[in-house]
């Protein structure tokens, strides 16, 4: 495992290739979800003796229930333990993010001590992903933070023409609709947005959504993080909106671009301590748009310094798409490395 060192964090990273024993945690977290990868992940794991909490949020389509109906089945039938948790509407994220910690906070209860917990991502919103992990490193609620990630496959060269789901704007993947900043508690600390700041934007295949927020906050500086696998150029074939976006991006002043790995966390959130460090600004907002990985990164790299804000993009509505498994597995860790129980296996922590 690839293990990097911020502040007192111990953050690792590795592909699987062996199933992780589910038996190492106190709860598996995953979210009921109508694509069908949601549960890819769990082939690299050892499904005895794990205890799942598994998310629904709501929606209105007959269809996108019946999937999920489908996603929960599978769980119920093949993990011993599974409770529900039931949301309101993804985009809902204030309601949610109350019910979300009220959640983890009746199972850090339970076990009367910090949790072992591994988080199955694959599927969960960028925003509540990075909200679990700042809730629960921010008030020491677990003594690890593993995640599980099963990417997709998705068609960087076409548009979501859908005429039930297309509501206008820019070229979209899986979003829909205008979308609205919104912080992350506990990654997000002073003045919402304050002047003087740099921008750091994880940028992943909706450009065109990127250069609103841009030109709206105008930043001093402005870095842009690109997937590598997929990041935009000269050669690379685009849809044309975002040929257009990419062009007015690359011509906005104060701006520089990196190209990192898909998965590389450790990565991105390397990058944006060395940016904050060399513009000398009193602070980095962080727009996680990109991969879930690289906002993990990002939400990690507002852990270690309160001059980091974390902001993700609510859209009007999720289009209800079943993006494929790429077939890779990632794991992610995040740990306190001077918590001294992260390193007492679950057996001896429950005698």
């Amino acid at each position: 495992m690839r293990n990097e060192i911020f502040g007192h964090f111990n953050c690792g990273h590795q592909e699987l290739e062996d199933n992780l024993p589910a038996s190492n945690y106190d709860y598996v977290l995953t979210t009921i979800s109508w694509e069908t990868r949601s549960n890819f992940a769990f082939s690299k794991l050892d499904l005895s003796g794990a205890s799942v909490v598994a998310f629904r949020f709501c929606t209105d389509d007959e269809r996108v229930e019946a999937k999920k109906d489908t996603c929960e089945l599978w769980l119920r039938e093949n993990f011993t333990s599974v409770s529900r948790v039931d949301l309101q509407k993804s985009v809902r994220v204030d309601e949610n993010f109350a019910t979300l910690k009220e959640e983890i906070l009746d199972l850090y209860r339970a076990k009367r001590r910090p949790l072992k917990v591994l988080v199955n991502i694959t599927c969960l919103p960028k925003a509540y992903v990075l909200f679990l992990l700042g809730l629960c490193m921010s008030a020491d609620l677990v003594l690890d933070f593993d995640c599980l990630y099963a990417p997709g496959k998705y068609d960087l060269t076409s548009s979501n023409e859908d005429p039930d789901v297309n509501l206008g704007g820019p070229r979209s993947l899986v979003s829909l609709g205008k979308w609205t900043p919104v912080r992350i508690p506990y990654l997000s600390p002073g003045e919402f947005l304050p002047p003087n700041r740099d921008l750091i934007v994880s940028v992943g295949g909706e450009i065109g959504h990127s250069l609103p927020l841009v030109r709206t906050l105008e930043p001093r500086n402005v870095f842009l993080v690109y997937i590598s696998e997929s990041a935009p150029s000269d050669e690379r074939e685009m849809h044309a909106s975002e040929r257009v976006a990419y062009e007015e991006l690359k011509s906005e002043p104060n701006t520089s671009n990196t190209d990192l790995k898909l998965h590389d966390a450790i990565g991105v959130c390397s990058y944006t301590q060395t940016a904050l460090s060399a513009s000398g600004s009193t602070g980095v907002t962080a727009m996680a748009i990109g991969s879930k990985s690289h906002a993990l990164g990002l939400g990690i790299a507002a852990l270690c310094d309160r001059r980091i804000e974390v902001v993700c993009r609510i859209p009007t509505a999720y289009a209800p798409l079943d993006v494929e498994a790429r077939g890779d597995v990632h794991f992610f860790r995040v740990r306190d490395r001077f918590e001294p129980l992260a390193y007492v296996r679950l057996s001896d922590l429950e005698t």
